[in-house]
C-alpha cells in the first residue's frame, strides 16, 4: 500500500480556493479553471486558473502558484501566450492573496 504525505504547505487549489472566496465574498464575478479551446483561439486552447469578469467581460487573467520562482527578464511561455488574450495576468502566490485581491479591486 503507498502512503498519502499530508502536504507540509497549502496546496495551489488551497491558494486558489481562498483567493476564490475572498473575491466572491466581495461581490467580484471570478469563475474558475476556465477553459478556453483550440478553436476559439485558432491556435492553442488554454485553462485559466481563475478569470475576472466585469459586466460578463473578461478583465484579468489570474495564475495561481505555490510559490514565487522568478519569471525573468522575458517572462514565461504562459505569460507570453496569456497576453494574446488583450487583458492583464495577474500571478497570487500563497503569501500574496490580500494584495492580489486589492489589484484585482483596482481593474473594477
Amino acid at each position: 500500500m503507498v502512503v498519502i504525505s499530508y502536504p507540509l504547505k497549502p496546496t495551489e487549489f488551497e491558494i486558489q480556493a481562498e483567493l476564490y472566496l475572498k473575491m466572491r465574498g466581495l461581490g467580484i464575478d471570478v469563475k474558475g479553471e476556465l477553459k478556453i479551446s483550440k478553436k476559439q483561439t485558432g491556435t492553442r486552447g488554454s485553462i485559466f486558473d481563475l478569470v475576472i469578469f466585469k459586466e460578463r467581460k473578461a478583465v484579468a487573467i489570474v495564475e495561481v502558484k505555490k510559490r514565487y520562482r522568478g519569471l525573468g527578464a522575458g517572462g514565461t511561455i504562459q505569460e507570453a501566450k496569456y497576453k494574446e488574450f488583450g487583458i492583464p495576468l495577474i500571478y497570487c502566490f500563497r503569501d500574496n492573496i490580500e494584495d492580489t485581491v486589492k489589484e484585482i479591486q483596482k481593474l473594477l
